[in-house]
Formats: structure tokens, sequence, C-alpha cells
């Protein structure tokens, strides 16, 4: 599809609500501009808490989110999948210098869990155990650091960032991959004619990222 083709469907400019910066939805945004040029779309991008991000745009305030996972569909109806993933998600086990190794998620049982509030797939995973929730990666490092919870459970990208970018001293990946899913770029439901160019486009730039 060529920029007039897009312009005569009408989407010259699509806004998209995104996560926080970090280096996931960072890198998903780059490969989503790259895309939509591909079909002559310009992107407005948007920052905004996780789970405001995912309720603006299913009631239409927004053209779609960056990148989620698929599970989001269960509770946001008006959101469709663009099937490509634009990135993935793989959460480590973070602790203190000296914690125990996890090889699973059944061995956190008895500890106190820290985890990014409006994340599907880690509220899924740890629905029994005893967690807690902060609204940013800085800081659930932080409460680990003051001792507030045992382990954070966290996209490895994004800890590694987090320990790098603030020194954080002490802190460390104590797992393997514990859980791991693709991420998707979700359209709001007005846009589904949009769908099967933009699938294509995302796959031509992630094949040549």
């Amino acid at each position: 599809m060529t920029g007039t083709r897009a312009r005569a469907a009408g989407h010259d400019v699509l806004r998209l609500s995104g996560m926080e910066p970090n280096a996931i939805s960072e890198a998903a945004a780059r490969h989503l501009r790259r895309a939509y040029e591909r079909i002559g779309i310009k992107l407005e991008i948007f920052s905004l808490p996780r789970k405001r991000a995912l309720i603006a745009a299913d009631r239409g305030d927004f053209d779609g989110v960056v990148a989620r996972a698929a599970i989001i569909t269960r509770d946001y109806k008006n959101l469709l999948r663009v099937p490509t993933p634009v990135a993935y998600l793989r959460i480590r086990a973070y602790g203190r210098q000296g914690a125990k190794k996890i090889a699973s998620l059944d061995e956190l049982e008895s500890y106190r869990i820290g985890i990014l509030r409006g994340v599907p797939l880690l509220e899924q995973k740890t629905s029994a155990l005893n967690r807690f929730a902060a609204n940013t990666p800085s800081q659930l490092m932080h409460m680990l650091r003051a001792g507030r919870v045992d382990v954070v459970l966290l996209a490895e990208r994004v800890a590694e960032n987090v320990i790098e970018k603030e020194k954080l001293r002490g802190i460390a990946a104590i797992s393997g991959v514990l859980a791991e899913a693709p991420l998707y770029h979700f359209l709001n439901r007005r846009h589904n004619a949009l769908l099967p160019a933009i699938d294509r486009a995302l796959a031509a730039t992630m094949a040549v990222k």
C-alpha cells in the first residue's frame, strides 16, 4: 500500500498508546514506525501507565497500542491483534546478592514477589502467590533493595537496563527465563481493514531488523 492509498483510506496518522519508556517498548516502537512508513502512515506514540493505555485504546481514544501479550484480548474486546510479533517478553527472577537460585515459578510459593502492575502475563502467572505490584521497574528494584519483597519478576532487558542505569549493586538475575511470551501490536477494531497491510509490512520489517 502506497502513501497515497493510505491517505485515501483515511489513515494519514495513527495515534498509539504506549507503555512507559523501557528497552522493550522503545524497540517495539522503532519496529512499528518503520513498518508504518512502508505503507505511508506516520505514528504518534503517547506514553501512558500500562493499564490506562489499554483502556484508552479499547474505548477508542487511541487507534491502538504499541505492544502487549495476546492475553489482553480476553478483557479488551475492541483491540485486534496484528499477527506478527513486534517483540518478546522474557521474564526472569531478580534477587539480592546471595539469594537462592530459582528454577521455576513453582518454587516461589514462600516468597514475597514483586511484579509490574498492568502486565497480564505476570498477573496470571502469579495469581496464587504472595505478590506486590509497582508502577515502574525502578520502583520494583528499589522495593527489592529495601527488603520489601524477596524476588522481583521482570523482563530481562528491562531489568538489566534499570540495574545498569541506576547502578544497583548487589541485585542480579537468580533464574533463567521463567516465562516467555511474544508481544503484539493491537489496533482498535475500527481499523480492521488496515490490519492485513500492517501485518505484511511488520513481517517484512522484522525480517530485516
